[in-house]
């Protein structure tokens, strides 16, 4: 990605170690957007977001944080298809096929955006979901 150039300049975009709670959020929101707007029979979950994991396996995850007049988010994250149907709410997840996903999302400093501790609402134009080549 070209935001990797940009790493370590002021206000530039920080690689995070392991995904904020945040980031999980608007991954999830991401992929509800997805699944919404997807012709796919299947619904997609987050997968490989996890930090309570001891793994180091290279799952394709990257989060990247730039300190802005709030927070700015760059989270790429593989979303596995599960045998629940789009249309249904099961979180049950098969991995019958992947996609990449890249989200970008942004946090207010100001804490009055937020509603019962949910941040604000992901663009649908900042979702962008491709199949993964070894997924399919």
């Amino acid at each position: 990605q070209k935001r990797a150039g940009m790493i370590g300049m002021m206000g530039g975009w920080k690689r995070l170690e392991s995904p904020s709670k945040q980031a999980k959020l608007f991954a999830k929101e991401a992929m509800q957007i997805e699944n919404a707007r997807s012709n796919d029979m299947l619904s997609y979950d987050v997968v490989g977001l996890d930090t309570d994991s001891d793994s180091d396996d290279d799952d394709g995850t990257e989060v990247y944080k730039q300190v802005v007049n709030g927070l700015n988010y760059c989270i790429k994250f593989e979303a596995a298809s599960s045998s629940c149907k789009n249309s249904l709410s099961e979180n049950c997840v098969d991995q019958v096929k992947t996609k990449t996903c890249v989200v970008l999302a942004y946090e207010p400093f100001n804490s009055q955006v937020f509603v019962f501790g949910q941040p604000v609402s992901v663009n649908p134009d900042d979702v962008k979901c491709m199949p993964s080549r070894d997924g399919d």
